[in-house]
């Protein structure tokens, strides 16, 4: 998932929203909540390609938080509904949860976590994103 096109976003958002820290070489990073990731339908699955966890995902939110002055920890929460596409499987009878027959789906809450390295590259490459790509937080080579 770290390499998923709305993570990139997401990414590129830390860098951009930490820059004044970095030029000041403070390293003081600010965390980054409740990044919305959207998974539009063609879109999505055009971008998503062959990747299933990708496509299984779809829409989620996105956390990052600075762990030390040298690495940030990524938090990518994801709810399924009963309802989602997903689990729409025609051996599943997709009801709603009752304690009588606890056997019965509800919501479901996947979280993926990773830590990586605060790269200054990106800093440099998130300048060089708004000098020549017009679209905001594209997510370009990040």
């Amino acid at each position: 998932m770290f390499n998923a096109y709305q993570v990139k976003r997401a990414r590129e958002y830390w860098y951009n929203k930490n820059m004044t820290s970095f030029k000041q070489g403070d390293k003081n990073w600010q965390s980054v909540t409740d990044f919305l990731c959207r998974f539009n339908t063609l879109i999505g699955v055009c971008r998503a390609n062959i990747d299933d966890i990708e496509q299984t995902i779809g829409g989620y939110t996105i956390h990052i938080f600075p762990q030390n002055r040298d690495s940030i920890r990524f938090v990518l929460v994801d709810i399924k509904s009963r309802w989602s596409l997903f689990f729409h499987l025609p051996f599943i009878k997709n009801i709603p949860f009752n304690s009588q027959n606890p056997k019965r789906m509800q919501n479901m809450i996947w979280q993926f976590e990773w830590v990586e390295p605060v790269k200054t590259e990106l800093f440099y490459q998130r300048q060089m994103n708004l000098l020549f790509k017009k679209q905001h937080y594209s997510g370009y080579l990040f």
